[in-house]
């Protein structure tokens, strides 16, 4: 069900149409970042759903004791402004095909493209790989850790803090 946007989602059954992050009170982790519409060549590319994504990848960019950074060679840091350009299709496009290569299989598909997670499942029922949204939030935990409070994050744009769901 799509409805209009709501300042408090209090049920995972109200899908918004716009990029939201909710807050989890009953999960290991905090914090999900969810988009409504898919980031990338052809793609709606719509600007909230975008500027979760280069937050995200913003995000990965960072080495971590898990993790080397996903910055791909001779790059600036991803600009978080809502715009779907040749940067943010770099580092979506070097993201993919990093972490496929770190692990040493097609963990998720390399086309360009992050979709949001359909039928609650975190692998595509098509590729049979993880969606990248996934995998980038996982980046985000890594990299921030569990308890991690997204709100307080300074690379958090203004423009996704008004998306702060809280989820029960």
């Amino acid at each position: 069900m799509r409805g209009t946007p709501a300042l408090v989602c209090s049920s995972r059954d109200i899908l918004l149409p716009m990029a939201y992050i909710e807050i989890a009170t009953n999960t290991p982790y905090r914090e999900v970042i969810v988009i409504d519409a898919a980031v990338g060549a052809g793609a709606p590319n719509q600007s909230e759903d975008v500027m979760a994504v280069q937050y995200l990848l913003r995000v990965a960019s960072e080495a971590s004791s898990e993790s080397a950074a996903f910055q791909p060679p001779g790059e600036p840091p991803v600009k978080i402004d809502g715009i779907y350009g040749t940067q943010t299709q770099k580092y979506i496009s070097f993201f993919q095909k990093e972490v496929n290569r770190r692990q040493n299989r097609r963990l998720i598909e390399p086309d360009g493209r992050i979709d949001p997670v359909r039928a609650g499942s975190a692998s595509s029922g098509v590729t049979h790989t993880f969606y990248t949204i996934v995998a980038l939030n996982a980046a985000l935990r890594s990299r921030r850790g569990n308890g991690f409070k997204l709100e307080t994050d300074q690379l958090l744009p203004a423009g996704l803090r008004p998306k702060l769901f809280l989820t029960f």
